[in-house]
């Protein structure tokens, strides 16, 4: 997913699950969600639907790499 969804689209190295793995999930579900809700006209905007899978793993704390750094540091 990740070699189709980086630079092949102009996207950067780290594409969709690699940035989601840096930033959280939970940033992620949000920018995503933020995206949807304000492009209502938009082409394009059912690729910014949250996959319900997406929101569950929030709801349960599966967050990434990023909360465990923060969880260890502390």
């Amino acid at each position: 997913m990740d070699a189709c969804t980086g630079p092949a689209i102009g996207w950067p190295k780290s594409a969709t699950f690699r940035t989601g793995d840096i930033v959280g999930i939970d940033v992620l579900l949000h920018v995503v969600r933020n995206i949807y809700e304000n492009i209502p006209q938009d082409e394009s905007r059912e690729l910014y639907r949250v996959p319900p899978l997406i929101e569950e793993m929030v709801k349960r704390g599966c967050w990434a790499k990023r909360r465990a750094a923060v969880s260890t540091s502390a």
